[in-house]
């Protein structure tokens, strides 16, 4: 961290939950390869405010979309050809 402030000042910026995830995900790791490479491949996800476990690859929100679209044609067809549907 002391190498790149920035990364401390983002590193700082997550919240003490997410803080200590990343700490301790990176502290499992035996040797000192494994760490490193830990922490390159989460870099990333500290500048951008992210969790461990959260999705930094946009598809949970085209999911959503897509969800809600499925959605908004079968409310489409329910209204327009009640006789082809089930009756509820």
């Amino acid at each position: 961290m002391s190498e790149n402030p920035k990364f401390k000042e983002d590193f700082d910026s997550l919240t003490p939950d997410r803080q200590k995830g990343y700490i301790l995900h990176i502290q499992q790791a035996k040797q000192f390869t494994t760490r490193t490479s830990r922490i390159k491949k989460n870099i990333e996800r500290i500048f951008i405010g992210k969790d461990l476990h959260d999705c930094v690859c946009g598809l949970s929100k085209i999911n959503a979309q897509m969800r809600w679209f499925a959605q908004q044609i079968l409310k489409d067809l329910y209204f327009k050809i009640p006789s082809l549907l089930p009756s509820p």
